[in-house]
């Protein structure tokens, strides 16, 4: 009789084991609670590998899907840091000010292109080391709006796990209409540009 307890009990550990590896319904990241298809191997949040033996099947009466009116625990999304926003903020109006006192108008004006060129730089290196998703987004957006998309992006990168859906999403609304008009921009600036050369009188 012990013999046959024992050699259930071993029965049951071993079902439990290979349990994991058998999925056929959507399961929660082990990493950041992101629900998944049965198939997924990489978490399409925050994009950790998915160890299959961590994933334990829900107890015995639980329901897979969430009862009406139950709350589904998502992921948070990194909204726009203020408080970041206003640090950058000040930080970039003391380095202006003191720049146009000591060196002039059009010397800070370059300066200061300088130092967007290598945010931008910075953002993208950073956001890849990181495996945020989608780095030249986050580039593109702070090259060309970078009081905005850099404070933005400092507090982005304080919690990998988090997505910021507004810019990483492939759907992404926001990310469409900031590209496409800096797109229209270039083209008009492009434009004036030609027109300017065009009347310049020979010498």
């Amino acid at each position: 009789m012990d013999n046959e307890n024992s050699g259930a009990a071993e029965l049951a550990a071993d079902s439990r084991t290979v349990a994991p590896l058998l999925l056929t319904e959507p399961f929660p990241c082990p990493h950041c609670g992101q629900m998944l298809a049965p198939s997924c191997r990489s978490c399409v949040a925050c994009h950790q590998p998915i160890d299959i033996t961590q994933i334990r099947r829900p107890e015995p009466g639980a329901s897979a899907l969430p009862q009406p009116g139950a709350t589904v625990p998502t992921t948070q999304t990194r909204h726009f840091s203020w408080p970041i926003f206003f640090v950058v903020f000040a930080a970039a109006f003391a380095i202006i000010s003191i720049g146009v006192r000591f060196v002039g108008v059009e010397t800070s004006q370059l300066m200061f292109i300088g130092i967007t060129f290598a945010c931008a730089g910075w953002v993208f290196m950073d956001a890849h080391a990181k495996g945020l998703p989608r780095p030249w987004r986050w580039s593109i957006m702070t090259l060309f709006f970078w009081i905005i998309f850099f404070p933005w992006y400092l507090g982005r990168r304080r919690k990998p796990r988090d997505p910021c859906l507004v810019i990483e999403s492939p759907h992404s609304i926001l990310f469409r209409v900031l590209f496409w008009f800096v797109l229209v921009s270039l083209f008009f600036l492009f434009l004036s540009f030609i027109t300017a050369m065009v009347k310049i009188p020979p010498h």
